[in-house]
């Protein structure tokens, strides 16, 4: 084996080193993340927590509110019964005196009694009807002094269950007012708590954000820096004599595209020596990280790296990938890899552009722009 074939067989391995710990450092990035997702699980417990806390209080302040209207009404109809009583013992103490004043005039009125009264009937008829309104009056007076009586006790019974039914929702009360301060006391620790978890989401995003940050960028100086010593055997390469096999630079161009646009982003895909992005291949592990293609009007991307300052002329390549200057279009994590940078492809150097859905569960995943 000549010198020229040893020089390709060692940057073939070089390259294929480095992607092996580009995509090892890039996953260790992505297996680090669940920290953040366990303590977003943690945030939602005690958002429930909460949640169910002040739904409590809530339900215990509608009681509490219902048992004081209770306690009021309970108070007003203590009032009024109160009248009630009064009135009602007045009524048998007047009864009772009306009663004895007629008793004491019919057995006590000067030196007559009731005997002289009924004797002094001139006739039979006379002393029966005179013997007869004295008995109803008696009977009458009796009976209204117990029906009075009986009202009087009713009131007093009512009087009586007003006040245990009172001293109950005041006990009522005071345990919904002790549960009252128990809620709020703990409502107080499950917001603490909260705001607690939502900090601690937001500091573990931010450090693995960071991380994966850090790691990214030494994957790419690792990548760079194997990279770039290839191109300079592949020039060697398409610059050999004429017995070399130098390939064509519009060797495989669709018909109507242009091949223009710079020598970076050739179809040739830079230096890398793994397995490339095609239509068959539709997902594949790339020199940094997982790639995947999309076939999209592109008009509105390029209106938004012109509004960034990028003004390098759109284009397809010959294979199909679509082009901004002399780097490959690439959708990417903005929170990794912001819009403008410049990250390695198996179709040659990328620039992120766009964003999308994929993103938000594959952070380091690249969606290549093509019209495949």
């Amino acid at each position: 084996m000549n010198n020229k074939g040893m020089t390709h067989r060692y940057s073939f391995l070089s390259i294929i080193c480095v992607s092996i710990l580009v995509i090892t450092m890039l996953s260790q990035a992505v297996w680090a993340a669940p920290s953040s997702e366990e303590l977003k699980k943690e945030q939602a417990g005690k958002q429930g927590e909460l949640d169910s806390l002040n739904a409590q209080q809530a339900s215990l302040n509608d009681e509490l509110d219902a048992c004081i209207d209770q306690i009021a009404q309970v108070k007003k109809d203590q009032e009024k019964t109160a009248i009630q009583l009064e009135k009602a013992q007045a009524e048998v103490e007047k009864q009772y005196a009306t009663m004895g004043e007629r008793i004491r005039f019919m057995y006590e009125d000067g030196n007559s009694s009731l005997i002289e009264v009924l004797l002094e009937s001139e006739t039979m008829g006379e002393f029966v009807n005179r013997a007869y309104y004295i008995s109803t009056i008696s009977d009458y007076d009796r009976k209204m002094l117990e029906e009075l009586e009986v009202a009087s006790k009713k009131v007093e019974k009512k009087k009586a269950a007003l006040k245990v039914k009172r001293d109950k929702l005041e006990n009522l009360k005071a345990e919904r007012l002790e549960k009252q301060k128990e809620l709020a006391a703990q409502i107080e620790t499950a917001r603490r708590e909260l705001e607690a978890a939502k900090k601690a989401v937001a500091e573990a995003e931010a450090a693995e954000k960071a991380e994966a940050e850090k790691r990214l960028r030494e994957a790419q100086a690792s990548f760079d820096e194997a990279a770039g010593t290839a191109p300079a055997d592949n020039a060697s390469d398409s610059s050999g004599s004429s017995g070399g096999s130098s390939k064509s630079s519009s060797s495989g161009k669709k018909p109507g595209r242009s091949s223009s646009g710079g020598s970076s982003g050739g179809s040739s895909g830079g230096s890398w020596s793994g397995q490339r992005l095609s239509p068959s291949a539709g997902t594949i592990m790339g020199p940094s990280g997982k790639e995947t293609y999309y076939n999209l009007d592109m008009s509105g991307v390029v209106r938004i790296m012109r509004s960034i300052g990028n003004n390098d002329r759109y284009w397809v390549r010959g294979d199909g990938v679509k082009m901004l200057g002399n780097y490959v279009m690439v959708a990417a994590n903005l929170g990794l890899r912001p819009r403008g940078s410049h990250i390695a492809t198996s179709l040659g150097m990328g620039v992120v552009c766009d964003t999308g859905g994929f993103a938000a569960h594959n952070p380091t995943q690249l969606d290549i722009a093509t019209d495949w």
